[in-house]
């Protein structure tokens, strides 16, 4: 198990980054997801490729976990 946690982080970008999102609903109960791979709940998001923008990797990591095409960017009420 350790040797294959190595692996994962040897795999991942020089300059590690991650993304994530904040989802809230009308009544502001935020979205978390349960990573299979983790003991823990957190907001959805991830790594940020070496070829990509935080906000690119948001978008897409959210597609990836939640199957959600979303258009983000600083939206106020």
């Amino acid at each position: 198990m350790e040797s294959e946690r190595v692996e994962d982080i040897a795999g991942l970008p020089r300059k590690r980054m991650g993304a994530g999102v904040l989802f809230v609903d009308e009544r502001d109960r935020v979205l978390l997801v349960e990573p299979r791979y983790k003991d823990y709940w957190e907001l959805p998001g991830g790594v940020v490729e070496a070829d990509e923008s935080p906000l690119v990797a948001a978008v897409r990591e959210i597609y990836e976990e939640l199957g959600l095409k979303v258009r983000l960017g600083s939206s106020y009420p």
